[in-house]
């Protein structure tokens, strides 16, 4: 069948990238158009594609420069006639919107005569170059509702301040690149909020799409670069610490939190402490074992041998007394899970006025706990348990270090020890994975030393305090558990049968019994704790430290004062799954800065050979201990030497880049 030639030689409007253009048919085929353009292109063109065609046909068949001039002229009209098109008076004067015209009634409301090919053109491109009142849809012309009118101003009017933010910004970025920064942007302030939202999320920033036009013009191509402009203009110090914003972890306290905490302060510690509910233990030897930096102390312990059974006292801030539930200081430290350690700092769960002083346990002076009296026989099996609100002072503060030293004489510490031996032993009886595992110390001082510390934790002051908290956190289980109030119980099954052959007889041995161990789990149901030996457990020790705990101590409090709980098992299930992936995020974003400071030590080193071990193989190469820094990484094989699990090895530090949190290995073979 032929082809109907209703478009040869007619002039044709259509859009080319949202551009209007004007063309001459000079040949049809089925569904398409040669249409020869003003610039003297010939183009195949769809017929769904066209907007207006003129009814009157021109002789296509003349030379190529008439045909070109005829365009200009054309051209120019529908230009000249656009000047008296304005979209909004036409707009005003239609009687109904919300609703499709065509585009001849259109031209008639504009020119107020029967309407002209050119006619018909100018008043398109009045309304393509001004889309808020009208819509082109096709042949047809939609006229927007004044409320949506007013969306497309506010939006053409945001369009248009972003075009400008993104050529003067552009420029001004340039400049300060190449550190001759003018003296005076008014969209520096934008600019700034860009390159920090860049620098935080990278391609993921909500204001990476609309500015990316202003980055790629200024020549910034990456989060680095945004970074390095922030700390070029002394806008962020060159290891601006960004992971909480990467990872939404609030960090600073606002004014109004501020001032509760300091109303609690003020307040309530008072009248907790004049409890008369409370049991006066003053007069108890208490004593505290922590780092000589920490200042939010949340246990302490006291010893007495009564005939032939052992009294071990574990003592416990009273978090929860001063905490209320719902209350937005509760809420706050819900949001935030835990307390965050840096090398160069930390983010506290609550405000630093009530976690390293209103209940921090302080040598000398009073302080409200939930104690523990756990009586205990000689060898260290439970006889019974005792658990109340009490007052407490702590009368010596001790470290690690002193503890450590003293075991050896016949002191308190050494019947400590021997005792909390015992506890390790019967737990052990029961099955408990001993994983020794240090833990690497990196800290930051104000002038940016970095020092790195393997702290052993199978000494003397580590066992005694380890002990004593679980013992504590599985008394207070027992206790829930006996009441049948709701809890957070810790829950780890056994793990897979095939790492029981792993002997542990170095550290490479630990990390990869670590790796094949279940994870723990969060259950409001009491269950068996694998690791830990224990048919129960949960944890009530660090409520100033940890949400889950204040929980937890929450629930004892009300359970010891036969009280109605704080929570229902549906509460806590869903405060169990609001807060778990807050947990996890803190961890990582924790271990994250931590390696950061590593890396930023080992960029010093970067051609060195450094010890490591290999943990096991991986898709592309093995996973490596760096033995030195307890750091694990990825280095690929080497072309000829094969490794095993536990092998010691060397490798070359090749590059470092402690923004990405990357370096590159080479594993000698």
């Amino acid at each position: 069948m032929g082809v109907s030639m209703m478009y040869r030689g007619k002039l044709i409007l259509f859009f080319e990238h949202k551009e209007l253009v004007l063309g001459v048919c000079i040949a049809e085929h089925t569904n398409t158009l040669s249409v020869l353009l003003g610039n003297g292109m010939l183009q195949r063109l769809a017929t769904n594609r066209i907007l207006c065609a003129s009814e009157e046909c021109i002789d296509h068949t003349v030379p190529q420069t008439e045909l070109l001039k005829t365009l200009q002229m054309h051209t120019e009209a529908q230009r000249k006639l656009q000047c008296d098109v304005i979209p909004e008076r036409l707009w005003n004067s239609l009687n109904r919107t919300g609703e499709t015209y065509t585009l001849s009634d259109l031209t008639c409301c504009v020119f107020g005569q029967p309407p002209t090919f050119d006619h018909q053109c100018a008043v398109l491109r009045a309304l393509a170059s001004d889309n808020i009142y009208f819509k082109l849809c096709g042949a047809h012309v939609y006229a927007r509702t004044p409320e949506e009118a007013a969306a497309r101003r506010q939006k053409a009017q945001e369009e248009q301040k972003r075009a400008l933010i993104i050529a003067e910004g552009s420029e001004w970025l340039a400049s300060v690149r190449n550190r001759n920064p003018k003296t005076c942007c008014r969209v520096a302030p934008v600019c700034i909020d860009v390159l920090k939202s860049v620098a935080v999320a990278g391609k993921n920033s909500s204001l990476y799409a609309p500015f990316r036009e202003m980055l790629t013009r200024a020549g910034l191509t990456d989060a680095k670069q945004c970074f390095d402009l922030l700390v070029q203009l002394g806008i962020w110090d060159e290891d601006e610490n960004l992971l909480p914003d990467r990872y939404d972890i609030p960090w600073h306290w606002s004014d109004e939190l501020t001032q509760q905490a300091e109303a609690v302060v003020a307040d309530t510690m008072r009248r907790v402490l004049n409890d008369p509910v409370r049991t006066d233990l003053t007069g108890l030897d208490i004593f505290s074992i922590d780092d000589p930096y920490t200042k939010d102390i949340d246990d302490a312990l006291s010893l007495h041998f009564d005939k032939d059974t052992i009294v071990l006292g574990v003592h416990i801030a009273d978090v929860a007394s001063c905490i209320m539930v719902g209350s937005d200081l509760d809420r706050e430290a819900a949001r935030r899970g835990t307390t965050i350690y840096f090398p160069e700092g930390k983010i506290p769960l609550l405000p630093q006025v009530i976690s390293e002083q209103a209940v921090s346990l302080h040598q000398g002076v009073e302080r409200p706990a939930i104690s523990f009296l756990i009586r205990l026989s000689r060898d260290g099996e439970i006889r019974d348990i005792q658990c109340f609100s009490s007052v407490i002072r702590v009368s010596r503060r001790v470290c690690y270090d002193e503890v450590d030293a003293a075991v050896t004489d016949d002191s308190i510490y050494a019947r400590f020890y021997e005792l909390t031996c015992r506890l390790r032993s019967h737990r052990r009886a029961a099955g408990a994975i001993l994983v020794p595992l240090p833990e690497l110390q990196v800290r930051v001082d104000a002038h940016k030393n970095i020092s790195v510390r393997m702290r052993d934790k199978e000494t003397a002051g580590q066992i005694i305090v380890s002990e004593c908290m679980i013992l504590a956190n599985y008394c207070a289980a027992t206790l829930l558990k006996k009441a049948g109030y709701a809890a957070l119980y810790r829950r780890h099954t056994i793990p897979d049968s095939s790492i029981s052959p792993i002997q542990i007889r170095t550290r490479a041995d630990a990390y990869r019994l670590r790796h094949y161990c279940n994870r723990v789990m969060l259950s409001t149901k009491p269950g068996p704790h694998a690791a830990l030996g224990l048919p129960w457990y949960l944890t009530v020790t660090s409520p100033m430290r940890k949400y889950i705990d204040l929980v937890n101590q929450r629930q004892l409090s009300c359970g010891i004062r036969n009280a109605a709980p704080c929570y229902s098992f549906d509460q806590l299930q869903e405060i169990m799954q609001t807060v778990q992936p807050v947990l996890t995020r803190a961890a990582f974003v924790a271990q994250e800065r931590k390696k950061y400071w590593i890396l930023k030590m080992l960029q010093r080193r970067i051609g060195e050979h450094l010890d490591a071990v290999v943990l096991k193989p991986t898709r592309r190469g093995y996973l490596l201990l760096l033995t030195e820094y307890l750091l694990e990484a990825e280095a690929p094989s080497p072309p000829t030497t094969k490794f095993t699990p536990g092998d010691a090895v060397f490798v070359i530090l090749r590059q470092v880049e402690p923004f990405y949190g990357v370096m590159k290995l080479e594993l000698i073979g």
